[in-house]
């Protein structure tokens, strides 16, 4: 699957603390999953996002007696890449010939580098999926949406899956 995601847990991970508003891009995801059973499969994950903070901080100048001659607002951006490593199960609630319903559950680690550093436990919980068989009539290209999603994947979540 090659999926693209919206609102993803990592905000929560450096959202506190700052007083300064943060923007994040969407989430693009690969992900391989291998079916044990028709209806049960696992698979491995691997997703990326970038965030960067706008800060604004107050910079004063002063001359060479060290007398205050004036000051000015700076603004500068901090940005942080998240990659993201994580171990995925889906199970299949039903599938029918153009239509499937599934939940899909793992885990993984993200690490954060560029302004902010470090490597966090991420849970993905997808509870409502819905696939489309034979996108484009296409039999082996399905598309599929993923809502309420809480880990890296993205809140809101669709994607294209390609069957071999």
């Amino acid at each position: 699957m090659v999926g693209y995601g919206r609102g993803t847990i990592l905000q929560v991970f450096d959202y506190y603390g700052h007083d300064d508003h943060k923007w994040w891009k969407g989430n693009i995801h690969l992900q391989y999953m291998y079916n044990i059973k028709k209806d049960f499969g696992i698979g491995l994950s691997l997703d990326y996002t970038h965030s960067y903070l706008k800060i604004k901080e107050l910079r004063y100048n002063y001359d060479e007696n060290d007398r205050f001659i004036g000051g000015y607002i700076h603004y500068d951006r901090n940005h942080t890449d998240w990659f993201t490593v994580s171990a995925v199960c889906r199970q299949y609630w039903f599938i029918k010939k153009r239509f499937a319903m599934y939940s899909k559950g793992g885990v993984g680690m993200a690490l954060a580098s560029g302004a902010e550093s470090g490597i966090y436990f991420v849970p993905n919980i997808s509870p409502i999926s819905f696939e489309h068989m034979e996108f484009l009539g296409d039999s082996k290209l399905k598309s599929s949406i993923e809502l309420f999603s809480i880990g890296s994947f993205g809140f809101f979540n669709i994607g294209l899956t390609y069957t071999f």
